[in-house]
């Protein structure tokens, strides 16, 4: 076996060639659709950026409704995947390299939405650009616009002291991959909500009989629903509510997921 250890800065702009592999996209967007449909319904939406876009599979959605839509990712080789991806589907996306706190200086005209979907937003790792970040998203929507946030349940996560994620396997020409999932803790099972964890990402490929490793890490924030919730409040949204599921079932600290919406005042 060949083991290929690779830089964290890297992590998402190598990944970005095996990105949608590594998802089920045709039974995430089924269950997920229902729920954007109702969102952006209610909302009058016909304009979304889409944050943290990656390979554009979401925006690509939204685009195919005949909404306005834009996305932005700080990873280029995403973007450009994005970009393809968009081409293939036929459909008109405007895709940009940006990080979360640029999106005022890109964009000048406001959205009716705001999607950050993913799990993108614990890569926002201090208070300070966690902040900063909310207040960007607000800057590009207008007044009414809704906010749709999509993270994995920390709080669930750190109370059964969970590292290892759903292993996801594919094949694509003729070749096999197995992506691994894990966490590391500051210290052995300390999951205290003020330490960054580790995110570990491991790619298994097997070619002509031959399986190669790739690694690679990255630091996230391990954001609680009760810590989210006061950053999106302190930067002028309200009507917050949060969800655990897709189906709109009220969050819970065992919840598969954190799925919170809210509307910037004004």
């Amino acid at each position: 076996m060949e083991v290929v250890a690779l830089s964290s800065p890297t992590l998402y702009d190598k990944f970005s060639q095996n990105y949608d592999l590594f998802i089920s996209w045709e039974s995430r967007l089924e269950d997920e659709t229902p729920f954007f449909e109702e969102v952006f319904a209610e909302n009058g939406v016909e304009s979304v950026l889409d944050v943290g876009c990656g390979t554009g599979v979401h925006s690509i959605m939204f685009a195919r409704w005949g909404l306005t839509v834009a996305g932005a990712d700080v990873s280029q080789p995403m973007i450009d995947r994005a970009k393809r991806n968009a081409d293939e589907a036929r459909v008109k996306v405007r895709f940009v390299k940006a990080n979360f706190e640029q999106l005022g200086n890109k964009f000048k005209k406001p959205f009716d939405a705001i999607t950050c979907l993913g799990n993108s937003l614990p890569h926002v790792l201090t208070d300070r650009e966690l902040t900063a970040t909310m207040e960007s998203f607000a800057s590009v929507l207008r007044p009414g616009g809704v906010l749709v946030i999509h993270n994995l349940n920390y709080d669930r996560l750190a109370g059964l002291k969970q590292r290892f994620l759903n292993p996801k396997h594919a094949h694509r020409d003729g070749r096999d991959f197995i992506f691994l999932r894990f966490f590391d803790f500051p210290c052995r099972y300390n999951t205290d909500p003020l330490q960054l964890w580790t995110f570990n990402v491991v790619t298994l490929m097997r070619e002509d009989k031959q399986w190669r490793l790739h690694m690679d890490a990255t630091e996230h924030r391990p954001l609680r629903h009760r810590e989210l919730r006061e950053f999106v409040s302190a930067a002028g949204f309200g009507s917050v509510r949060a969800y655990g599921n897709y189906q709109q079932e009220r969050f819970r600290k065992d919840s598969d997921l954190l799925l919170m919406v809210a509307k910037k005042k004004g």
